[in-house]
């Protein structure tokens, strides 16, 4: 059995470390100087500059750190002192779940903002990841009037084999001002100030792309467009879920690295 350490929580982390518990690890909230510990769990969404945690840093550089989104921050701390990480970026399981659960909650909010019922909607989805495409097989359920719009050839060819309408992102001025709800989930700024000029008034716009998110929201107010910002679907709405695969996920990983090494 190991012991974990939880860096900054959030409540996905509650199910995360219940269901470790319940494995025989122990768990740690707080940093206890001199306590053996294996694994520190970095946040989720990451690592920001931070005195404190560069502290801790120096005090553990023999531990092994377990992150899934790593900041430029985490990546410069990772060379200044050559630690070890576990990522779970790539875990599938996790992303899947994480996905549905996105999807599911951006479902219900443009319920709740829509002034017309999504069999009347025409929704334009940006980028087609992992949560684009539970986003394209739930909105289905309501409308088959859906766009995706894309960057890469074998992504267009993929839609065309599911005969989901599509165009390029350079296209996109060129349609989007036809479509009700706009869901962006590429985390860059592609709803800036010049696309923004070409998004109808009545649009909604939902962001569940990356702090900072895809929209200049500042603009956005300015034209007065609906846009929000949807950060971190999961671990708000669906904690429980995501938390305990993000357990099974920290399991996994540990698994592989011990494989490798």
């Amino acid at each position: 059995m190991a012991t974990f350490l939880f860096i900054d929580d959030d409540l996905r982390y509650q199910y995360t470390k219940l269901y470790l518990r319940k494995k025989g690890h122990e768990i740690l909230d707080y940093y206890i100087q001199n306590k053996v510990i294996d694994y520190i769990v970095l946040p989720i969404k990451g690592k920001e500059e931070d005195e404190l945690f560069e502290y801790l840093v120096k005090e553990n550089l023999d531990k092994k750190y377990i992150i899934y989104n790593e900041t430029e921050y985490l990546k410069k701390i990772k060379n200044k002192y050559n630690l070890n990480y576990i990522y779970l970026k790539e875990d599938k399981e996790f992303n899947l779940i994480n996905s549905k659960a996105t999807s599911e909650c951006v479902l219900m909010f443009s319920i709740e903002v829509l002034p017309i019922i999504l069999k009347e909607s025409k929704i334009l989805i940006l980028g087609y990841g992992n949560s684009a495409k539970e986003l394209v097989n739930d909105y289905l359920h309501f409308t088959n009037n859906i766009l995706v719009a894309i960057r890469r050839k074998e992504v267009q060819l993929e839609l065309d084999e599911l005969k989901i309408k599509n165009i390029n992102l350079l296209e996109l001025k060129d349609y989007i001002d036809k479509y009700d709800l706009i869901i962006n989930t590429i985390p860059s700024l592609i709803l800036d100030e010049e696309m923004l000029r070409y998004v109808s008034p009545s649009s909604y716009i939902l962001d569940i792309a990356s702090f900072p998110g895809g929209v200049d929201y500042k603009k956005a107010k300015e034209y007065g467009i609906n846009a929000y910002l949807l950060p971190s679907l999961p671990s708000k709405f669906k904690p429980k879920s995501s938390g305990i695969e993000y357990a099974k996920a920290i399991e996994r990983g540990i698994n592989k690295w011990r494989k490798s090494a």
